[in-house]
């Protein structure tokens, strides 16, 4: 058995589009390497690499 959600008023219609022309006009976030990159770390690897003897760094 299925229950019918209520239709969804103007206001939340119109909020839902501000929302995705909000979401459409924001350049997307930049990767997580790029942002270590400009905050100046050396490396470029997109994890730093955990050491195999089981000890924590």
């Amino acid at each position: 058995m299925t229950t019918r959600l209520p239709d969804p008023t103007p206001q939340a219609l119109r909020s839902a589009q501000r929302l995705q022309n909000l979401l459409g006009a924001a350049p997307p976030p930049p990767a997580p390497a790029e942002r270590r990159c400009r905050d100046g770390a050396p490396d470029r690897s997109p994890a730093p690499i955990a050491p195999r003897d089981g000890r924590s760094p």
